[in-house]
């Protein structure tokens, strides 16, 4: 018999195994051995078959976002390696029904113009299944009528268990002033608990640095944050939740509050979008979405450039800031594919590149001499530094589920990011008496695992079981370059 465990400390793995040897010895009759595997192998087939026999009905009914029925929806029963096993159509309450299917796990797709497709795994059993219930989505808002003035309730709620949740759609978004061109952190900023510093950094109920980032329920490595610049735009999320509290165990590292983006795809946002954006403090954004789906294929990608004069906060009190341009390129794209109607293979990908002038104080007095060059010619507001921020990242992941109960996740995320600080080599020494030059670059390889298992009982109610686990390589290289004035014994 063999035995084998694993371990983790930190980010690596170690395995151990153990062999040990027993020995049994059977004293059973040959006759008696020889009786039972005869019943075996007559009674595993004849029950195999009795189950191969049993035939049930399938039931249930679509509906939309709001819980009004939908007619005419087309759905489709599907076996697990994708063959169609029958069609059916809601009727004017929304019921449809399979007739006369063989017990067995299916995928049931349902399918409506205006309405992203909706997919929903069942177990037919010898007993039969429950009722279905599938929702679909709508491409574009539903209307609703009320006839009394109504208060909307907030997108946020407190489990028993004292995490809270805050949600925002694409639509929430767009009702922003600037819509989806609002900037990510000032669209996190609607959300309660969360403030930036004079960088644009963000901070959780006063956390920055312990928060986790996830992009469709895989987690970013965990220092892709520690930058200034923006590395995600507004335009592709569909879903933005904060999450905080006391937090699960599934969260693991990072759980000051974690920040979880549903993105969008080209099922769901089909076609194509041109935009410009501009205002005041040289603000130009111009912007572009596209997407469709064609077949098992689904594909979306967009694309953000924005240049302004508000890099960091200003140095000086006036409305236009001294030397403060900021130009800042964003990247994104979700492919996603259906192996089967059971499993999915999805790549997330994203680029974002910043290039930002540090803000200069004018009038401040020269403190060395520099080879006799006069300060007059190299004023403190013409000092020409800045500070340049690149990021890559690529997310390939695998998600199934193995029967309607358990769901898995597989993904492997792989991240490169660089900051540059560049120096004036006249000014710096001029005002500062030292000029630095410093570079950083981080390349991340991660590999997470989810598995998550739904039990429901009759007399302990619906509870879900799972586990998982998360390997991190991180490889960190800093350069710095100083250039100073010589000094005596004296200093």
């Amino acid at each position: 018999m063999r035995r084998c465990g694993i371990s983790f400390a930190g980010l690596a793995g170690a395995r151990g195994c153990s062999a040990t040897k027993h020995r049994f010895r059977i004293r059973r009759p040959v006759v008696a051995a020889a009786t039972f595997f005869a019943m075996i192998l007559v009674l595993v087939p004849l029950a195999w078959a009795a189950g191969m026999g049993t035939r049930q009905d399938i039931t249930g009914a679509v509906k939309d976002s709001l819980n009004r029925p939908l007619v005419a929806v087309q759905l489709t029963l599907q076996t697990g390696d994708g063959r169609i096993l029958a069609h059916t159509q809601s009727s004017q309450n929304g019921i449809f029904e399979f007739r006369n299917i063989p017990v067995g796990t299916y995928a049931i797709q349902a399918y409506k113009n205006g309405f992203t497709q909706g997919v929903e795994v069942i177990s037919l059993t010898a007993q039969g299944a429950a009722n279905l219930e599938i929702a679909l989505q709508a491409e574009s808002p539903l209307s609703l009528s009320v006839v009394t003035t109504r208060i909307n309730p907030q997108p946020n709620g407190l489990s028993k268990t004292g995490n809270s949740q805050y949600t925002l759609t694409q639509h929430d978004i767009a009702a922003l002033p600037q819509g989806e061109n609002t900037p990510i952190n000032e669209v996190l900023l609607q959300m309660p608990g969360v403030v930036q510093d004079t960088d644009a950094q963000i901070y959780v109920d006063g956390e920055h640095e312990d928060l986790q980032w996830r992009v469709n329920g895989v987690m970013m490595p965990m220092d892709s944050f520690s930058g200034f610049g923006q590395i995600f735009n507004s335009f592709f999320v569909s879903r933005m939740s904060l999450l905080d509290g006391i937090l699960p165990v599934t969260y693991g590292f990072r759980d000051a509050g974690v920040l979880d983006m549903e993105t969008k795809d080209g099922c769901s946002n089909p076609g194509g979008n041109l935009g410009f954006y501009g205002g005041q403090r040289e603000t130009l954004q111009p912007s572009f979405e596209y997407g469709g789906c064609e077949g098992p294929l689904s594909y979306y990608f967009t694309g953000a450039f924005l240049h302004n004069n508000l890099a960091f906060s200003s140095a000086t009190p006036g409305p236009t800031p001294i030397h403060n341009i900021t130009n800042q390129g964003q990247g994104f794209g979700y492919f996603t594919y259906q192996l089967n109607p059971l499993t999915k293979l999805s790549l997330t990908t994203g680029i974002s590149v910043n290039n930002s002038e540090v803000p200069n104080t004018p009038n401040l007095p020269p403190l060395f001499d520099l080879g006799g060059l006069d300060p007059a010619n190299y004023p403190s507001s013409k000092i020409n530094e800045s500070l340049n921020q690149d990021y890559y990242f690529g997310i390939l992941a695998l998600t199934g589920v193995i029967g309607p109960e358990i769901n898995y996740q597989v993904a492997y995320t792989g991240a490169y990011s660089t900051i540059q600080f560049n120096p004036d080599p006249i000014g710096d020494l001029i005002y500062q008496g030292v000029e630095s030059n410093s570079f950083r670059s981080e390349f991340d390889n991660t590999l997470q695992t989810d598995v998550s298992r739904q039990f429901d009982s009759h007399d302990f109610g619906s509870h879900n079981i799972g586990t998982g686990f998360y390997l991190g390589e991180y490889g960190t290289q800093v350069d710095s370059t100083t250039l100073a004035f010589p000094v005596d014994s004296s200093g």
